[in-house]
């Protein structure tokens, strides 16, 4: 537990540092606010449960890292929390319920894409 509350908080610190940094153009938010903090917060101080019940934790931080990039943050912000929600299902749980779990986060991520006014997710030219 321990262990898992010291991960929570260096995420939520990381992802704060990196949160002070201005992104991509495309994004509405140049800092942080309030509300951008209190997000942080909700995406990354879960992973202190994420032993005990990894499947909610999961499907927790992905709903509020959602709410986090339809509010206009960047969202590479906050990928730690949820990329170690998605490890922990896939380590601990049966194959059905990683590929599950790896499915939502990829939704997130696809979702972050669209949200984006400057990198599109998929392109009708062909790159070279």
């Amino acid at each position: 537990m321990a262990v898992d509350a010291a991960l929570a908080v260096s995420f939520a610190v990381v992802s704060v540092l990196l949160g002070q940094k201005p992104p991509p153009e495309g994004w509405g938010h140049l800092q942080l606010d309030a509300v951008g903090y209190a997000l942080i917060g909700m995406v990354n101080l879960p992973i202190v449960a994420r032993r005990t019940a990894p499947v909610m934790v999961l499907v927790f931080i992905c709903v509020a890292w959602t709410v986090f990039i339809a509010a206009g943050y960047w969202p590479v912000v906050n990928s730690l929390g949820p990329l170690l929600a998605v490890y922990t299902v896939a380590a601990t749980r049966p194959v059905r319920t990683a590929v599950a779990g790896a499915a939502l986060m990829g939704i997130v991520w696809v979702y972050a894409g669209r949200m984006s006014t400057e990198i599109p997710v998929r392109s009708s030219q062909p790159v070279n």
